[in-house]
């Protein structure tokens, strides 16, 4: 029963009005259904005309309470002539009424749902059915993914007893699940009718593309409440359903092979998933194209990652690849990211037993997928450690096992962050390198081939390896200023005014923005973009008047406040010190935080200038052998670096790498895969992870919102509410429009973008995950209430 790949995704039927809808209404498709449908009940129904109403709304209510169902408490819907049409479903336009009891209820219910109507049409009717009242779930299905056509049936729906709740978007506890037209068997046994349901009404409407309202009673029985064709453009072909199954096909096997022991790496499986440590989600987005994809790879994390681990005094995993690519899309092997996390003290057999507990951990509770630093593994020593790391014994660790890595973090953490001779003071030495060598490059006769494969050696080694231990010495900062708050050592508002003491790129970028002219404020900071390594978002220097607002008075200038110790604190921060054999005084320690989160924030800003100089040859080079900047967009960066010492004509080979990509990229826009992988089954029947939003700030604020994209422009931010989905650095620009706060679909509580929401004391919710920040961008204004971690919906 129902319809295959081919026949769901062919031209034909894509292009072709679904005849089975044509002249229906809602109320006149599901009457059709009754007593035809056999995989799920109809409500029975009672249904009018408006302007049958208008002219005898007595004989009408007397109708209505005449039904048999009339007893129950009724819902009075909308069947308007403009909704569930072939260009537009007018979803949630028109008003439903439920929970309605009585005659007079009943009136002013219908009169309600015309009202919301509008002007209104000829064809206009309103149908009342009783209310189902022991439903177990409800939800949404589309027989197909509405974002991109793949072929995955796609169920949002929420448990309990509110039959609105997916629809409204007050489900809060709403889930999303993904099963793959050919991989049925997979899904869980409760949305098994759905599915079945799924497949009667593509048959009956001979259609592939439906938009399914059901219930499911408190006996797991589905109920219809309605079908519609979905209103879709056009992406896909027969063609790319066969290679997009051969692409899961090819993920599959990655992920079997990955799920096997492999050398040097604790553990015997894996879990894969896209935020997890060097966050691609955030970074570059869950459908890079091939040249942000390859650069990413190339700069960070085939390499780079695991030599910035190992310098630190972590396990060595030099030459491990932490990122992966399934069909186009980032993952994180969190098998190696959970033994990269693991000083080297640890003996080998405690680190296979901590690697299996945290991928234990994160296996049952995914919503930690973006905190794994936070709230999974043990990486630094902080003065909460011994409450934290307790909870081992709940697991079989023995006190020995226990003692052994608390010793060892304690170790590491005092050589990583000693004053004086800590690696963190190295790395900050290397960005002042790359600066000079960015000098060199820039200023030298060179080809740009050559200065884009020199600029990336040269990153690499004096840029992010240096940011990479930055970051993490600035990580450390992070958890252990959180600790002395919860151990209060430090208040909450005392830990929110040394956030806002300290100078970074976000504040200066603002107070530069004040003062400097337009030139010097861009030579400064125009290499800069959303998206850093994305060749397709211009930067600040190519957009500056989308981005900017130039000839603002000093007068918005606020002096960034110092920060000192009160003698409790200090006295209490000592102690702590001593009691915990941490070697550093309370001066020393906070010149680290202090140091360590501005180096990191620096590092990332030089290094962005060298990114953005490769992109910039880049083009050159692409314009040199006739290819646009859209071209270079699908370009494998580490193919180009590998053929510099060879003798391959570059067009040639970028030609190649070019056609290649643009076809991965197709494929990568047509298949959808979840948040986490841990086995291969994953790949053919998930439920995306719901993330826990990170509240930055103490702060509460309300307002508009505005959704940001390429083509916001400064002026629509001032005063409202920003949202954006990465929480990437290149979005600084924001922070000197006038928002209010803003809010992030992807990102952690150490993002950039959560330090620079802390340094302004601006309210602002990281990472909120893909189901929050759909829902609160179709708001139209938000309250954000941090202190109390809570967002509310206005309008």
């Amino acid at each position: 029963m129902g319809l295959s790949v081919a026949a769901a995704c062919a031209d034909e039927v894509v292009a072709q009005a679904p005849s089975f809808f044509v002249g229906k209404n809602k109320a006149q498709v599901l009457a059709a259904l009754q007593g035809v449908l056999r995989s799920a009940d109809v409500l029975p129904q009672y249904a009018f005309l408006v302007s049958d109403w208008r002219k005898g709304q007595d004989d009408i209510l007397s109708a209505v309470q005449a039904q048999p169902f009339s007893t129950q408490p009724l819902i009075v819907r909308s069947s308007a002539a403009a909704e569930d049409s072939e260009q537009a479903s007018m979803a949630g336009a028109f008003e439903s009424v439920a929970g309605v009891v009585g005659r007079q209820s009943l009136k002013g219910a219908i009169e309600r749902v015309i009202a919301s109507y509008g002007a209104g049409h000829a064809g206009d009717m309103v149908f009342v059915q009783p209310m189902l009242m022991n439903a177990r779930a409800s939800g949404v299905a589309f027989t197909c993914d509405p974002n991109n056509q793949a072929p995955y049936y796609v169920i949002d729906y929420c448990e309990g007893s509110d039959t609105a709740a997916t629809t409204s978007g007050s489900g809060q506890e709403g889930r999303t699940l993904y099963v793959h037209r050919e991989r049925q068997d997979l899904a869980p046994e409760l949305m098994r009718p759905v599915l079945s349901l799924c497949r009667e009404l593509e048959e009956i409407c001979g259609y592939g593309f439906l938009d399914i309202e059901f219930a499911l009673t408190d006996k797991g029985a589905p109920v219809l409440f309605q079908v519609r064709p979905l209103v879709l453009k056009k992406t896909g072909s027969v063609d790319l359903w066969d290679r997009q199954r051969q692409a899961l096909d090819d993920a599959t096997r990655l992920v079997e092979r990955l799920n096997r022991r492999i050398p040097y790496v604790a553990g015997g499986s894996t879990v894969l998933g896209n935020m997890p440590d060097w966050n691609p989600a955030e970074m570059i987005g869950l459908r890079p194209r091939p040249l942000a994809l390859s650069l990413y790879k190339e700069m960070i994390t085939d390499r780079i990652w695991a030599y910035q681990r190992d310098k630190y005094g972590y396990k060595n995993l030099r030459s491990v690849p932490l990122l992966y690519s399934l069909a186009g899309s980032p993952f994180i092997d969190v098998r190696a990211s959970f033994h990269s996390f693991i000083p080297k003290m640890v003996s080998d057999r405690l680190a296979e037993k901590l690697v299996g507990y945290y991928i234990g951990r994160l296996d049952a509770q995914p919503e930690l997928h973006d905190k794994i630093e936070f709230d999974i593994v043990f990486s630094c020593y902080t003065p909460d450690l011994h409450h934290k790391i307790n909870r081992l014994k709940d697991h079989g660790f023995s006190d020995v096992e226990i003692a052994e890595l608390s010793l060892a973090l304690r170790d590491l953490t005092n050589r990583m962050t000693h004053p004086e001779t800590g690696e963190w003071r190295v790395d900050r030495g290397k960005i002042d390198i790359l600066k000079q060598r960015q000098r060199k490059i820039r200023q030298g006769d060179y080809t740009s081939y050559d200065k884009v494969f020199w600029l990336a050696e040269d990153c690499k080694r004096y840029g992010t390896l240096a940011f990479a231990g930055l970051a993490r010495a600035a990580f450390v900062a992070t958890q252990f200023l959180q600790s002395m708050r919860d151990e209060a050592i430090l208040s909450p508002q005392r830990y929110e005014d040394f956030w806002q003491s300290l100078e970074t790129i976000g504040g200066n970028l603002k107070r530069d923005l004040a003062l400097l002219d337009k030139e010097t404020f861009l030579d400064r900071y125009g290499h800069l973009r959303p998206g850093t390594y994305e060749i397709l978002s211009e930067s600040y220097a190519e957009a500056a008047d989308q981005y900017f607002e130039w000839g603002r008075s000093s007068a918005a200038e606020e002096a960034v406040k110092g920060f000192h110790l009160t003698g409790e604190e200090d006295r209490l921060t000592q102690q702590m010190l001593n009691d915990h054999g941490l070697q550093h005084t309370s001066e020393s320690l906070f010149r680290f935080f202090k140091a360590a989160i501005e180096g990191r924030e620096y590092g990332k800003f030089v290094f962005s200038w060298s990114i953005n100089e490769i992109l910039k040859e880049l083009m050159v080079v692409g314009h040199d052998h006739g290819f646009s900047r859209d071209d270079l967009s699908y370009l494998n960066f580490q193919t180009l670096l590998g053929n510099y010492s060879y003798s391959e004509p570059l067009e040639r080979l970028m030609k190649r790498s070019i056609e290649a990509g643009r076809q991965d990229y197709e494929l990568t826009l047509q298949t959808t895969l979840p948040h986490l992988i841990r086995s291969k089954d994953d790949l053919w029947c998930f439920e995306q992870v719901n993330s826990t939003p990170n509240f930055i700030t103490l702060g509460h604020t309300q307002g508009n919102c505005v959704m940001v994209d390429q083509t916001t422009h400064h002026r629509d931010l001032n005063g409202k509410i920003a949202l954006i989905t990465n929480a990437d650095p290149g979005y600084d620009w924001i922070l000197g429009s006038g928002i209010k706060g803003f809010v992030t679909c992807y990102g952690g509580p150490n993002s950039h973008m959560a330090v620079r929401a802390m340094e302004l004391n601006l309210p602002a919710v990281i990472g909120v995950g893909e189901r929050l920040f759909q829902s609160w961008s179709a708001a139209r204004s938000l309250d954000i209430d941090c202190a109390g971690k809570r967002v509310t919906i206005l309008s």
